[in-house]
């Protein structure tokens, strides 16, 4: 190693420095839930020209999950998205709080659309396990990775409301008001 490289190494200025990032890596990894705890749930659906991907990162065996994802495959492409985003603290079991999902994704289908074509039906549970109105709601999809119409709808700060509007088209489009033959999505 030449002399300037071991001088620059040995420099105090340069140490601090590097010490300041490293405790700025180290204090938010420490504070925040062990990676250890979560765990990635994934499953496929086919519905008619489309697989669709859901992939979810919970805690543990939880209802609660940090993040989850569907993704539409096609040949032209694909459509990754979130079918819910607001989270909220949520209590852990070993006590505390974490942060996760307030609505995730439980069972999906393949619904036949009325008219002809396919929709990706998917039940949004609320991780609450509330009695309630809004405990649940329905996402329909065109194969693309389009929402077509949810029967709730949310505001800014993530409150739930009827959306009258949606389910008459879920009506309209599947010829029921509730898809058939829904399949849990991840086994646990």
């Amino acid at each position: 190693m030449a002399s300037g490289s071991r001088k620059f190494l040995q420099s105090p200025l340069l140490l601090a420095r590097l010490s300041a990032i490293l405790l700025a890596v180290a204090a938010p990894a420490a504070a925040a839930p062990a990676e250890a705890d979560l765990t990635p749930r994934q499953a496929q659906l086919a519905c008619a020209t489309v697989v669709v991907s859901a992939n979810a990162l919970c805690y543990g065996t939880t209802p609660l999950c940090l993040r989850e994802t569907l993704t539409f495959r096609r040949l032209e492409g694909s459509t990754t998205l979130a079918p819910h985003v607001q989270t909220h603290g949520h209590p852990a079991l070993s006590g505390g709080t974490v942060a996760a999902l307030d609505y995730r994704a439980t069972s999906w289908t393949c619904a036949a659309g009325k008219y002809g074509g396919s929709y990706v039906a998917v039940l949004m549970v609320r991780v609450s396990g509330a009695e309630c109105g809004e405990c649940q709601y329905l996402r329909l999809y065109h194969p693309n990775g389009n929402l077509v119409a949810a029967t709730l709808k949310f505001d800014a700060a993530g409150r739930a409301t009827g959306d009258e509007k949606g389910a008459i088209l879920v009506q309209e489009l599947l010829g029921r008001p509730w898809p058939e033959g829904l399949k849990l999505i991840y086994d646990r």
